[in-house]
């Protein structure tokens, strides 16, 4: 390859009406064209009903079995019965991939469960293209990984592990800006293909509801208009323009990796 391409991934679209509209505001500027769908959470129904035929747009399952926050809490599309060593007691998924991984979980629950998401993403209009992992869970129980892949195949997705690589790091005490960070990081590529995943949200009440022990209400609000704003800083979308870099779909992303 000789040119720089770059798959910008939004995460958690439909986790709320912040970060739907958000990941929307980001890819009006051009430059987020993936947006992975969280189907668990109530909000995502708006989001379909709003978005879900956006032209340019390409919708990815964000494929979830944990539950991070603790106030702002969901489970299985299943009912929870159907899937019993994926949830806790009170019917809600794990906070995180140790946690799940202590309920020794079934792969064939687990399988159950993503192909009942994505049933549930189609039925809603959303025409999902690819599949990831929310929290990177494929690790838990032993093989999964390549379940996973092996489901993708099966379901005609772009498995988001088929195309890892992710932009080179840079010093961070030189580059404080995040978009300034970014374009360095960038610039630090040589020519191939990308990932860059970002969650963008705003600044509010609904996005300062979550948060846990680790990370405050406030501080994942801050990083994720932190992403919004990056993502549609006109700093960023001027050097993209400029350098020839190449924003795809994780569609367009398969193909060059196929050729």
């Amino acid at each position: 390859m000789t040119t720089k391409y770059l798959i910008v991934r939004g995460d958690d679209f439909g986790n709320s009406l912040s970060s739907s509209e958000a990941i929307m505001a980001a890819h009006s500027c051009g430059l987020l064209r993936n947006a992975s769908v969280m189907v668990t959470c109530p909000a995502v129904r708006e989001a379909a009903r709003k978005y879900a035929g956006t032209p340019g747009l390409v919708f990815g399952l964000h494929a979830t079995l944990t539950s991070e926050w603790d106030n702002v809490r969901w489970g299985p599309v299943l009912p929870a019965e159907r899937v019993s060593s994926l949830v806790r007691r009170d019917g809600t998924f794990c906070q995180d991939g140790a946690e799940l991984r202590s309920l020794d979980p079934k792969p064939e629950h687990m399988l159950a469960e993503l192909q009942e998401q994505l049933h549930l993403a189609r039925r809603l209009g959303f025409d999902i293209r690819y599949a990831d992992t929310h929290m990177g869970f494929e690790w838990v129980a032993e093989g999964f990984a390549g379940m996973f892949d092996e489901w993708c195949m099966r379901e005609g997705l772009v498995s988001y592990r088929s195309i890892p690589r992710r932009l080179p790091d840079v010093d961070t005490a030189a580059h404080n800006d995040p978009v300034e960070r970014l374009i360095a990081r960038l610039e630090k590529a040589e020519p191939g293909l990308y990932t860059l995943v970002t969650h963008p949200a705003y600044n509010d009440r609904e996005t300062r509801a979550f948060g846990n022990e680790v990370y405050s209400g406030g501080t994942i609000a801050d990083e994720r208009d932190g992403d919004r704003r990056m993502l549609t800083d006109g700093r960023l979308l001027q050097y993209i323009k400029e350098s020839g870099i190449r924003p795809v779909t994780y569609v367009e992303a398969a193909q060059l990796a196929g050729a």
